[in-house]
């Protein structure tokens, strides 16, 4: 009697279960409700190995057991007792029970891992590490083997180039196709079902020296001292306001249209930033997709967790925070869109008094900025951090909302940590969307925004605003304002910081930006060379 293996998926949210196993040097799947009797498989089984069978599919309509069957098939339990038929397909097709076919056994494996779906880019360059788009079932890529290989396109022999998880391809490679072999695996067994993904293109050459690789001549590793960390913040750009016709045509038609393709800018945003080599990494206009399918499983590899928040509403897009687990562990989440934070009782007085201005309030009140809120816990000194990372609302002439929002969110910050029976370091980072001289940096740096001030007189249909606004937290803007962290062709300007408390951090370093000739080079940003159009900013930090 030989012992062969029959392969068993069932997904919790699927009414199916999947079976397949090799008969006679052919590959057989079935996809089998759960819920079935496991005596309906067996009985299907039978058809589709007889030959026969095909030649009375009207037969098998009618009554499928009247088909002669040179085949028997059987259930048997892990001690080989046989299983009636009326058992179900979930409880039948169990871990290490047997399906037996004539005197053949077919062994049960139940839920090993599985490969899902395994994808290269359509974009491949020299230099550039590539990572494949993989979906593992019942297992991870850490614990998954992975193969690469290389052939000439009219070739078909294929040659070993590495086994790891990714392959940067260099100029030997260009013109070569490439081949990523993958066999999943999970923390107790790797499974024998491997999945192989051919590119669909060859390597080309790079693109040349990027925006970024001056600025990691300044990060060239990790910090080493116990008391220091570094901190990134960036707006990466969603691919749903980069590749669009709008996109190509308007706001960016300088930036040739493959480079504004998401999947050849995250080749570009993933060797930016994890040449960063940086223990916080804030993230904003991250897309789902760009989460899921890059930045989680790829930074992974480099010893990061992260948690996206997304904005309500229809847009797929909104904060990631990365950390370094050599640096940090996480505590909690506090993560609220904004307009839920103003309906708060920490918000009470600024909501009571926007009700006086209806056109305002509505305005405020549909707009979707998020307030990514993660408190983190930083295992040098055990000291807790509260990163607040968030976008603002874009429009220029909305100073007003954008204060009201950065004030809500503050405010709610500030009364969550006071719950925090331990001493806590808040940095408040992001794009601001907020420019040199305006009042919201003024309400950061602690200035008192008066009932009288200026910027309630604006979009209020000629109603003034009734609101005094001072920031609870005393804040320090250590990223200063540069010339410009967002720079397309009709605008340059800063428009993103990192605020902390200065009592208890010391700025040791600030990444330059780079200069503005670089830039031009490209006409603006983004560019084939430079994948968003924002900068990120880069800092260093050291206990006090």
């Amino acid at each position: 009697m030989t012992e062969k293996y029959a392969y068993v998926l069932s997904f919790a949210d699927s009414q199916d279960i999947k079976l397949s196993f090799f008969c006679d040097g052919k590959c057989f799947e079935f996809n089998r409700p759960k819920i079935d009797v496991v005596e309906k498989t067996l009985q299907r089984i039978s058809i589709k190995l007889n030959p026969k069978s095909n030649k009375k599919k009207k037969q098998k309509k009618e009554n499928p057991t009247d088909i002669e069957s040179l085949f028997i098939v059987e259930i048997f339990d892990d001690k080989n007792l046989l299983l009636c038929g009326n058992i179900n397909n979930e409880e039948a097709l169990s871990n290490n029970n047997k399906l037996k076919i004539n005197d053949i056994e077919y062994l049960i494996k139940k839920n090993l891992p599985t490969v899902e779906h395994l994808v290269l880019p359509d974009s491949i360059m020299s230099g550039f590490a590539l990572y494949p788009d993989v979906k593992i079932s019942f297992g991870s890529i850490e614990y998954s083997k992975f193969m690469w290989y290389k052939s000439q396109p009219e070739l078909s022999e294929w040659s070993l180039l590495c086994e790891e998880f990714t392959y940067t391809p260099t100029n030997v490679d260009i013109s070569c196709l490439l081949k990523c072999v993958c066999l999943p695996g999970n923390i107790s067994a790797k499974s024998p079902l491997s999945e192989e993904t051919i590119s669909v293109v060859p390597v080309t050459a790079n693109p040349g020296v990027c925006l970024f690789d001056s600025r990691h001549l300044y990060t060239p590793d990790y910090l080493k001292a116990p008391d220091e960390f570094r901190i990134v913040t960036y707006n990466v750009l969603a691919d749903v306001f980069a590749d669009s016709e709008f996109a190509r045509t308007t706001l960016y038609p300088y930036c040739p249209p493959y480079a504004l393709n998401y999947k050849y800018r995250m080749q570009l945003l993933l060797k930016e930033i994890t040449g960063f080599h940086s223990d916080i990494i804030a993230l904003q206009e991250c897309e789902k997709k760009m989460y899921g399918k890059y930045f989680k499983p790829v930074l992974s590899q480099y010893n990061y967790s992260g948690i996206l928040n997304v904005k309500p509403g229809e847009m797929p897009e909104g904060e990631a925070l990365f950390y370094n687990l050599d640096k940090f562990e996480h505590i909690k989440d506090l993560s609220l869109p904004i307009k839920e934070m103003l309906c708060l009782e920490c918000n009470k007085y600024i909501l009571e008094k926007l009700k006086g201005v209806p056109s305002l309030c509505e305005k405020v009140l549909k707009k979707s900025a998020l307030g990514q809120v993660q408190i983190l816990r930083y295992l040098a000194t055990k000291k807790l951090v509260c990163v607040v990372n968030t976008h603002l609302y874009y429009k220029p002439c909305y100073n007003d909302i954008r204060l009201i929002q950065m004030a809500s969110l503050i405010n709610f910050v500030n009364q969550e940590l006071k719950v925090v029976n331990e001493e806590i370091t808040v940095m408040v980072l992001g794009d601001f969307n907020s420019c040199v001289g305006d009042t919201l940096l003024d309400y950061l740096n602690g200035i008192e925004i008066k009932s009288d001030h200026r910027i309630w007189k604006i979009n209020t249909d000629q109603m003034d605003l009734d609101l005094n606004l001072v920031c609870p937290l005393k804040l320090s803007n250590f990223t200063g304002t540069p010339p410009f962290t967002n720079y397309v062709k009709h605008f340059q300007n800063t428009l993103d910081y990192i605020f902390t408390q200065d009592e208890k951090l010391v700025l040791k370093k600030f990444v330059p930006l780079p200069d503005e000739e670089e830039i031009k080079i490209y006409t603006a940003l983004p560019s084939i060379v430079s994948p968003s159009d924002h900068l990120p900013l880069i800092i260093d930090v050291k206990w006090k």
